[in-house]
């Protein structure tokens, strides 16, 4: 035992911290190699994530310019549907309230008596009346008459109708309900429904406004008429208006 402790010698110690330093060093090398190696994977991974995500998000930029413009392009397709609907109907007026035991046959000599009653003279409206009907199907559950709608030959006796009723305040109980409307197409009567949301507070500032046309906005404010097209462009400009 003496003679195996005197062969450990310091040399041989130094000899073998050598040898164990160096295993350390090329298992710690091995692993930082393979550290490295997966920290690259990670990085070329990564970038590729990010490449796909500015991919997406460019498809996503263009996916809603597209659709903004295909939503400009309806809209200015459902405008010209819009109009030419309603010029279609330039002719017609809306009748509310007719009650409904006034049976087609005699819908034609009522509203020639409804047009006395409001002061028109019968030179005025014999043979100005093109067709006139019911709207729609009568349902059981009806509560209310269904609207009439007239067709004249003439449309400046179709405005002078118009006008002279919504002048007028008819007492003659026969005719006192009924009600005499423009006759539009559905998407301007949706339209209007949309800018009506929006009188309450053009009415609380005594603001004047009136239709443009069928479904277009006229608002009179600081001496100038603006004209507005969509409830958007209201909203925006009570907003800048500070109303």
């Amino acid at each position: 035992m003496i003679k195996e402790r005197e062969m450990v010698t310091p040399s041989f110690l130094k000899a073998c911290m050598e040898d164990l330093s160096m295993d350390i060093k090329f298992d710690l090398l091995e692993k930082f190699l393979d550290i490295k190696k997966d920290l690259s994977s990670l990085a070329g991974r990564l970038q590729r994530i990010e490449d796909r995500q500015e991919n997406v998000d460019q498809q996503l930029q263009d996916l809603k310019e597209a659709q903004t413009k295909l939503t400009e392009k309806y809209v200015i397709l459902e405008d010209k549907l819009c109009d030419l609907e309603d010029r279609s109907r330039r002719l017609n007026l809306r009748f509310r309230n007719i009650p409904e035991d006034i049976t087609e046959d005699k819908l034609q000599d009522y509203l020639k008596e409804f047009f006395g009653c409001m002061g028109l003279s019968s030179e005025q409206y014999d043979n100005k009346l093109s067709r006139f009907h019911r709207l729609f199907q009568k349902k059981q559950d009806q509560k209310f008459p269904r609207d009439v709608i007239a067709s004249f030959f003439s449309f400046d006796f179709k405005r002078k109708v118009y006008q002279t009723a919504r002048n007028i305040v008819i007492e003659q109980e026969k005719f006192k309900a009924i009600k005499v409307l423009t006759d539009v197409s559905f998407l301007t009567r949706q339209r209007r429904n949309l800018f009506s949301l929006v009188f309450p507070y053009l009415e609380k500032y005594n603001i004047k406004f009136k239709w443009n046309q069928q479904s277009a906005l006229q608002i009179y404010y600081r001496d100038i008429w603006k004209t507005f097209s969509t409830l958007e462009q209201v909203l925006v400009w009570l907003k800048d208006n500070k109303l």
